[in-house]
């Protein structure tokens, strides 16, 4: 189970950015490190140090995109020099367990925020930037997952968070 943390990360992560230049002001390798945890063990561990590889596009004012795998996550500028994208989704802990429907519910919801802080070069090129990455989890309301915290390994239970503190720096090509 410990593949679904790191397949959330993923979802963050690259191991190269192989494309065309339309709008990408820069390619980034980002080295991670963990900052707050769910535990060392079980479905919710995460690795301490992380390093990936990204790009970032320009798209419409105040709009960076942090490109990673295909992927395109969307970042808006708070006008003050830095830039958040959020994911939120809720998952049924319980899809596809035979017997499920005779069990209670039990949906996690899960908040990704991304906030990224670049730093211009006096030409006003994206140098490096810091970045912050959170993971946080917490129970649906009504959900009653206490069977499977204590058997899939939630060592900490819910609400959790996981976080990390990144640092990019441009890719010489």
């Amino acid at each position: 189970m410990r593949g679904l943390v790191v397949a959330l990360l993923v979802s963050f992560s690259v191991a190269g950015c192989k494309l065309e230049d339309d709008g990408i002001v820069g390619r980034y390798e980002v080295n991670w490190s963990r900052t707050e945890a769910c535990g060392e063990t079980g479905i919710l561990a995460s690795p301490t140090k992380m390093r990936t590889t990204i790009a970032i596009r320009e798209a419409e004012t105040d709009t960076l995109q942090w490109i990673e795998r295909g992927e395109t996550h969307t970042l808006l500028s708070d006008g003050e020099g830095t830039y958040t994208s959020t994911i939120f989704q809720v998952v049924d802990m319980r899809a596809g367990i035979e017997g499920a429907e005779d069990l209670p519910p039990c949906a996690v919801e899960r908040l990704d925020t991304l906030v990224a802080r670049p730093a211009e070069s006096e030409s006003g090129e994206f140098e490096s930037f810091d970045a912050d990455l959170t993971f946080e989890y917490a129970a649906a309301a009504g959900s009653q997952c206490g069977d499977l915290m204590s058997g899939e390994g939630f060592s900490g239970g819910l609400p959790c968070t996981i976080a990390y503190e990144g640092f990019g720096a441009r890719v010489v090509e």
